[in-house]
């Protein structure tokens, strides 16, 4: 009992320590917490203001609507019948087949006959079937380039195919999630009217329209490494669902040119194969087609020249169309290059079957598609005209519906409108009226595409001055806690980002500045090989970094492979290299044991997927086994995480080879007792009699704080120590220099299938992730060991004395990180200080962009440029944000478990 009571005031004063050196840690993350908070409520406020979406009317079309328009217009009477015959006229199809050959681009379907087989490209000539049919049956078939309405995402696209609207800009954010669509559209208005539509290919139409097909045979889109299933799928079904008679209308989604695309490229053999095969597929519908039958083949959007899409580039943009059907009676000679716009397919195959045309569609009817062989030029005539007129009645009725809900339209254009259709009413011949209702059609559209979307001012300027408030109070709280005054601070970063100030940081670099900072200007224009270039830039000339290995030249293809592969054992053996010397792998404890084995166990297997890759895109294998790397390294770095939280100290204690506890031959001065422990005590050890005192040796002190950081983040090769600023210019220049840009064809959507295969039980969530972490590595990597700032000159100096300088001479800095440990509030300051610093320029950068994008909210190229870049900005603020608290907690919780395990060796001792 008394030895009880003798321990119970020293178990008291640890526990009240520990709480003590808790509650303080948590008061620096919640100041950092409660400005992040702040700045990402301005930053929300801001984006709900500036990124609306465009108001849905929840309205359908009715066969009631316009049974008597064309009638009244013309004095005629009575109306089609609304029946399976047609609601608003009398329809020329019975049945329609849509082949939609995902990314068919136009020039991939444009035959050109002057092009030699072995000139062609992959992606060229490989679809003559289009090119036959039009110089055989020029008033049957037509062929005509299908311009797609940013953003070119599948998902936007099929919305826009099917309800004839246009997407908003921030629809694109929602491609990795299929909603139901609950606008009126043509897949609807077909089922509602007894039309029976089966669905064969890209699950997507199962997400968007649930329970409406009669048949439907679907396939999991999102694995873009698989080029075969969902075609195959498709071919396997689609001869017998067009032997049956029971259906009216059949979609058929191809996506293996989209995934052929986003793997290879179209400069790619596999373009080529797999364009032959599509080519094969349209020629064998056609032979099974009837004469009551429409055929449309149609791309839902392009690609540039490394498969991606999703801007507004001609590449893109620029789809391809293909219209046949034996009935069909087109105007001779066929014009087939005037471009069609993509709504335009909504109110001509509603008008084609005989239902109505959506209620929010803005397209233009392909009034040449409504002609049949067997009219005459009276009949063909009135029959376009009829069309024009319903689809302006139609269109009108949209505009008026959209502006009585308090939705405003340009004066000048909507006077414009309306004097167009008083043209076109005064209009005596039928093409005078042809003639005007185009322009009207056409300038609708315009219209409604300069104000689609809203801007809520008023939300916008409040996130901007809570934004400028935050960064305010950032600024009160640097210049409240740091050691030297703000103005010192920003004449530091102004230095170092110029490359005149780096001796400012400290006298460690002084010796080998010269030789460090050519490496550093050397690894900064190395990364230039890495930057990808954005559409505007036709000068740029991408490197050969961002071509894919089965992209290069055969002979390249091994210098590629093997000097990744010692640029990666580069990066996984120089931070084992600085644990090592730094005594961090000493010990069997399972954090080291991890910090040993898990870096080259991944980068082992990072080299084998490397190598599984090479051979898939070789012989175009399917191989299983390619995702288990991947998930051997996820699963890996979570436990080893996991780990590091939890033993996050990498120090090992030399076992005393004597029971007895006794003191260290060192100085009763508790601050000299750290550097004896790192610099002395294992000589001592090492020279100490058998029988004398044992001495505690411990590894890793000098660099106890740092060494779970750069265990965990391995691709920090060569930490150093830079002011804030510095920091800050990294991060932004690692974005560039890893192949991204802010827009969204640049997006590595690779990256969402590293270690998934085929549909993901889990969601879609696991890919974006993926996404995610490829796209703001750099935020995420620097935010996490932001505290190596602060650390990293005192592991340096005792890693390496003849960097120290004679001002940095002494016991003090001897002890290397320790001394952060024996000083908490010097640490617990400099980190807030840094961090603050740090969140401070992202924040200014951020609020900058926004102002940007409020002021140009008018400009012509808001969408293209300066909204995605807002986005892409917002999202990495958001992850620098986490990363950074993310960071310091680890740092201080390290700190923490480093504090009482000194002081129980101090008492042991």
């Amino acid at each position: 009992m008394g030895e009880f009571l003798t321990a119970l005031p020293t178990y008291s004063s640890n526990a009240l320590n520990m709480w003590k050196t808790r509650h303080q840690n948590c008061e620096v993350l919640v100041v950092i917490f409660c400005l992040s908070e702040l700045l990402t409520v301005g930053l929300l406020l801001f984006s709900h203001g500036f990124l609306l979406t465009r108001q849905v009317i929840p309205s359908n079309s009715t066969c009631d609507d316009f049974r008597d328009a064309d009638a009244d217009h013309k004095g005629e009477t009575g109306s089609a019948p609304h029946t399976r015959e047609g609601c608003w006229m009398t329809p020329p199809f019975k049945k329609a087949i849509i082949v939609i050959i995902d990314a068919l681009r136009y020039d991939f379907a444009h035959y050109n006959a002057s092009l030699k087989d072995e000139d062609a490209l992959p992606y060229q000539n490989k679809m003559p079937v289009f090119g036959e049919m039009v110089k055989q049956y020029p008033r049957q078939a037509q062929l005509s380039p299908f311009m797609a309405d940013p953003p070119t995402t599948t998902m936007q696209r099929l919305k826009g195919l099917t309800t004839g609207s246009l997407p908003t800009f921030i629809d694109a954010s929602h491609n990795f999630a299929s909603e139901e669509i609950e606008e009126d559209n043509i897949v609807d208005q077909l089922v509602r009217h007894g039309r029976h539509v089966t669905v064969l290919g890209d699950d997507t139409w199962g997400g968007l329209f649930p329970g409406r097909f009669n048949r439907s045979h679907l396939y999991s889109s999102f694995n873009v490494m698989d080029l075969h299933t969902v075609d195959r799928g498709v071919l396997s079904h689609l001869g017998e669902e067009m032997g049956r008679d029971d259906w009216e209308v059949i979609v058929a989604h191809f996506l293996g040119v989209d995934h052929c695309g986003h793997r290879y490229g179209p400069n790619h053999p596999q373009m080529a194969a797999k364009l032959t095969q599509m080519n094969k597929a349209v020629s064998q519908i056609i032979a099974g087609m009837d004469n009551n039958t429409l055929l449309l083949v149609l791309g839902d959007h392009g690609m540039t020249q490394t498969g991606d899409h999703g801007g507004d580039s001609r590449e893109e943009v620029e789809a391809a169309l293909f219209v046949y059907s034996p009935a069909l009676h087109l105007p001779f000679p066929p014009v087939h290059t005037l471009p069609v716009a993509q709504v335009d397919l909504v109110p001509t195959l509603a008008l084609c079957l005989g239902v109505p045309v959506p209620f929010s569609s803005l397209g233009k009817v392909m009034e040449s598609a409504l002609v049949t062989a067997g009219m005459s030029a009276e009949e063909a005539e009135k029959q376009r005209h009829r069309g024009l007129h319903l689809n302006v009645q139609q269109v009108k009725r949209y505009l008026t519906a959209y502006r009585e809900l308090g939705n405003t339209y340009p004066q000048d254009l909507w006077h414009s409108l309306e004097l167009l259709e008083g043209k076109a009413q005064e209009k005596s011949s039928v093409g005078g009226e042809r003639t005007a209702f185009s322009e009207y059609l056409s300038l609708a559209k315009v219209m409604c595409e300069e104000i689609w979307a809203r801007f809520d001012v008023q939300q916008m300027l409040s996130g901007l001055c809570l934004m400028l408030s935050a960064l305010v109070m950032a600024a009160l709280f640097i210049h409240s806690t740091t050691l030297t005054n703000i103005k010192t601070h920003m004449i530091v970063g102004k230095k170092s980002c110029s490359g005149k100030g780096v001796k400012v940081f400290g006298s460690v670099f002084s010796v080998a500045c010269g030789g460090g900072w050519a490496a550093a200007v050397v690894c900064v224009r190395c990364s230039g090989w890495f930057w990808r270039c954005r559409e505007e830039q036709h000068w740029c000339i991408p490197g050969q970094a961002q071509v894919p290995l089965s992209g290069l030249p055969q002979h390249l293809h091994n210098w590629r492979y093997f000097t990744s592969v010692l640029l990666l054992a580069v990066a996984v053996w120089l931070p084992r290299r600085w644990l090592l010397l730094c005594g961090n792998l000493n010990g069997g404890r399972a954090s080291v044991l991890l910090a040993r084995i898990v870096p080259v166990v991944c980068g082992v297997l990072v080299a084998v997927w490397w190598a599984i890759q090479a051979v898939i895109s070789a012989h175009n294998l399917d191989i299983w086994g390619h995702v288990i790397p991947p998930r051997v390294i996820y699963a890996a770095t979570v436990v080893h995480m996991a780990m590091l939280a939890c033993m996050p100290l990498l120090i090992y204690k030399v076992p005393s080879t004597t029971g007895r506890k006794s003191r260290p031959p060192v100085s009763d001065n508790p601050n000299t007792l750290i550097p004896h422990l790192c610099h002395t005590l294992m000589e001592q050890y090492r020279r100490q009699d058998s029988k004398g005192p044992a001495i505690p040796v411990v590894y890793g002190l000098a660099t106890a704080l740092s060494a779970p950081t750069v265990a965990v983040l391995m691709e920090l090769v060569r930490p150093g120590w830079a002011a804030a600023c510095l920091w800050f210019t990294l991060s932004l220049h690692g974005f560039y220099s890893t192949g991204h840009q802010p827009t969204f064809p640049a997006l590595h959507w690779s990256a969402a299938f590293v270690g998934l295969e085929g549909a993901h039980s889990v969601g879609n969530w696991a890919p974006a992730l993926l996404v995610g972490l490829n796209t703001y590595s750099s935020h995420l990597l620097l935010g996490l060991a932001l505290p190596l700032v602060v650390m990293a000159p005192l592991a340096i100096s005792v890693v390496f004395p003849s960097l120290r300088g004679s001002r940095l001479e002494g016991d003090e800095i001897g002890r290397g990180e320790f001394l952060l440990v024996e000083e908490p509030d010097v640490l617990r300051e400099s980190l807030m200080s840094t961090g603050l610093c740090y969140i401070f320029l992202h924040a200014a950068k951020v609020f900058c962009t926004s102002v940007a994008a409020f002021v140009l909210r008018r400009h012509l190229m808001l969408w293209k440029i300066f909204a995605p870049h807002f986005i892409f900005e917002a999202v990495g603020f958001i992850v620098t944000l986490l990363s950074v608290l993310a960071g310091l907690g680890f740092t201080l919780r390290v700190q923490a478990v480093l504090a009482s395990w000194s002081e129980r060796l101090v008492k042991a001792t």
